[in-house]
Formats: structure tokens, sequence, C-alpha cells
């Protein structure tokens, strides 16, 4: 096995391992580039050197090869020290104890933080010429992910340093789903809503039954029973997963309030177009209402004083969304109500998406 860059590179390492067994085989004298290897088998070789990346290639050999000298040359591109930083993307403070995995042409491979100290910041060995990207993760965040487009080295490996952010609250993005039309107004002037929503939820899975029924009407058999699964899939996964994940994300922001955080939550209300621009942004401002109130609830109330206190707030846009290509548009005609009431398709729109968590008056 031969190293080279723009020569040969004289201190190169190689290790020689037979795959599957991972049984490494010694090299055959001091020079560590001869081993004597066995026809009809499979090895992995791996050559490292300092300032170099390391570089591995597949060797499968035939029975013909016996008594055979086989030669390899392997390219080594200069490497450079990459050092990071990440943070927490809410308040800026540096995180430990985060996982990267770098992926490049040759897939995703875990990186092995170099810095021995307890600093918040880690170092890896990466190579040059590399379109690649890195991966951070942590328990409880949003992973990142960073492009990186290396170009070729020359002389001394340089250090590269990057700063990388991280999401807290890993269950968002949260898409709460409403029954078509709901929750109906307390009294005509008033968008804010007396029921919470799980209340709301309850009554829209109760409903359940009659999703199904009025979505498979008419059709075939097989058509049926794909409807069908397509209706219990939206209810028992989408409809229900959505409350579970709020639930998640009351406990994880509530350590941050009793730190005396001030944080807006941003959400997102859509509807399906059978109403009117207006008539569906208030619909969906009363969909956030009922939100409001389970926040106030939840837990015994162990969040309402940060609502009351301004501490907690919600913030909204509203978005229109347009009926898929097959559906029909106003007026609605009585069969077309699988589609524009009944359909996944449909129920996917009717919904208010808690799309971040951010310190208040953060842009």
């Amino acid at each position: 096995v031969m190293a080279y860059n723009d020569g040969a590179v004289s201190d190169a390492m190689v290790q020689l391992v037979e795959v599957p067994t991972g049984e490494a085989v010694p090299p055959s004298d001091a020079s560590n580039r001869h081993f004597f290897i066995k026809p009809n088998k499979q090895y992995q070789v791996a050559v490292s050197a300092p300032g170099f990346s390391t570089e591995t290639l597949d060797l499968e050999t035939t029975p013909n090869d016996a008594l055979s000298v086989i030669q390899r040359k392997v390219g080594l591109r200069q490497s450079a020290k990459l050092v990071v930083q990440a943070f927490s993307a809410l308040d800026s403070l540096p995180l430990r104890d985060v996982d990267f995995t770098y992926s490049n042409e040759k897939g995703p491979q875990p990186l092995t933080n170099q810095n021995t100290s307890k600093a918040a910041d880690y170092s890896f060995q990466v190579a040059f010429g590399d379109k690649s990207k890195l991966v951070a993760t942590k328990p409880g965040y949003q992973p990142a992910v960073v492009n990186l487009d290396l170009p070729n080295g020359n002389g001394p490996s340089p250090v590269l340093n990057l700063d990388v952010y991280l999401q807290p609250f890993a269950v968002l993005p949260i898409s709460l789903y409403f029954d078509n039309d709901q929750p109906k107004w307390p009294n005509p002037t008033d968008n804010e809503q007396n029921l919470t929503y799980e209340q709301t939820l309850n009554e829209y899975l109760a409903r359940k039954p009659i999703f199904v029924e009025k979505y498979t009407e008419g059709l075939a058999q097989n058509a049926y029973e794909t409807a069908r699964q397509q209706m219990l899939s939206f209810f028992d996964k989408d409809v229900a997963q959505g409350m579970q994940a709020l639930n998640e994300l009351c406990a994880q922001i509530e350590p941050y309030l009793k730190k005396g955080y001030r944080l807006e939550m941003l959400t997102e209300g859509e509807a399906s177009p059978l109403a009117s621009f207006d008539y569906n942004k208030q619909l969906s401002e009363r969909r956030l209402s009922s939100i409001r109130n389970y926040l106030k609830v939840w837990n015994n109330g162990a969040l309402k004083s940060y609502l009351y206190s301004g501490h907690l707030t919600l913030s909204t846009k509203f978005v229109q969304q347009k009926m898929p290509a097959d559906t029909a548009t106003e007026p609605v005609l009585a069969a077309d109500r699988r589609q524009v009431e009944f359909s996944p398709a449909s129920s996917l729109m009717r919904k208010i998406v808690i799309r971040e968590v951010r310190l208040q008056n953060k842009v």
C-alpha cells in the first residue's frame, strides 16, 4: 500500500482489517506497507498521516490472486482542524455533551471530539476538498445541520472555526388539528373561547366514526379499505400525536419560565378555503384561544401565572390554504362533501401549527 499527496507520504500509517471478522492483519515488515493476505477474502484498508485525512478503500481478492503481488495507491487529502462551538439558539448559552456526525460522499461518520477539556468547544479533523455537512445533535434539542464546502488546502493544516446553534424544544413544530368550522363563536362579537383545546379535541375524536363513514361512503371494496385506513391513520397519528407533543412542549418550556425567561410561542393558523379569508382568520383566532386556555390549565395551572404576567405569550399569522386539485370549491355540492369536509387532505388543513418558541422581542 502506497500513500501519496503531491508525492509519496513517507510517514503514513496503514491498517488492514479482514471483513467481516474485523481481524487486524499485521504488516509483514517494518515499512508498515506490506501485508500477507489470503485469496478469496475481503479487506478494508485505512491510511492516515499527520496533517492528512484518513482514507479507506475496500479490497477483495479472488482465488486467482494466490502468490500474486497486489499494489494499491491511496491518495491522501490535506486535513484541517475544525473547531466547533455549540450554543442554544434560544439564549446563545454554550452547550456541552453535543454529538456530531460528519457526512461526505462516503456517507455519515461519527466524529470523536479531540478536545479533552471540559470547555464547550469541540475539535475534529476534516478533509479538504469535501462538500459535506456537519450534523449536531443533543437530547431535547432539534438537530442543527451546517453545509460545508471545504476548498483544497495548501501549506500547513489550518484551523477552521464554526459556531453551531441548536434550537431547543425538539418536539417542534407541532400541528394541532380541529374539526371543520370549530370551535364556534361563544358570542357574535368575541373570538375568545371558553373551551380548551383538549375539550375541542375530545369532541373531534368522538366524531371519528362519522368521518370514516362519510369518507368511505359509496366506494368499492378495495377503495373503501384504502380510504378507511387513510382516515383512521389521520385521527390515530396526526390528531392524537399533536396533543402528546403539546404536553411535552409545556413540560420543556416550564423550566425556562421558572428561571425568569420571557418566551413567545410563534404559531401559524391554517384553514381550508371553504369560507372567506376574514372568516377563516377569525376561526384561527378562536382555535388559538382554545390552545391558550389549555396552557392555562395544563398540569394544574403550572403555566397560568406566566400567561397572565406576560412571561409567556402566543402570536399567530393566518395562512389560507388551497383545496387539493380534485376537490370542489364553492358552491359545495352534497356529492363534494366527501372531499371538502371529510377527506384527510382537507382535514390536514384545519390546524394551528406551533412553529417556534423564542425569547420575546427577539427577531
